[in-house]
């Protein structure tokens, strides 16, 4: 109820439809989570949170190349949101078109990419 008191109060509040789209999710109304949810990256296409909460929605939607893309895009925000590589991961698996060693390749990077996130720099490099 509070959520949507806040959209209709404000209606282009990207958080408030971001929280929308997580609450309708939890309540297993997953079209109702996906129109909040694309609304959102719609709304903030820059939060990497709102294509990550988007993408968990598409891969429980069973639309799993679009929840692949829509991980890609939070990880192009956001380098550091290791749930967006693991669910990215988990969803290639189960893609026809997913061949083995692109998804190992796929899981190898991730392993990289967390252990240098926790350089001192907070910056990422090849090692």
């Amino acid at each position: 109820q509070l959520t949507l008191s806040i959209i209709e109060k404000f209606p282009k509040h990207h958080v408030a439809w971001k929280i929308l789209s997580s609450v309708s999710k939890i309540a297993g109304r997953l079209d109702d989570s996906l129109v909040a949810g694309q609304y959102s990256v719609q709304l903030a296409p820059q939060d990497a949170d709102a294509h990550f909460n988007l993408g968990n929605t598409l891969k429980d939607l069973g639309r799993l190349e679009e929840a692949v893309a829509s991980y890609n895009s939070a990880i192009e925000l956001q380098v550091d949101l290791a749930d967006a590589y693991s669910n990215k991961n988990f969803s290639l698996n189960y893609l026809p078109s997913g061949s083995p060693s692109f998804i190992f390749e796929q899981h190898l990077a991730f392993g990289n990419r967390s252990k240098c996130c926790r350089c001192p720099s907070g910056r990422c490099h090849p090692r």
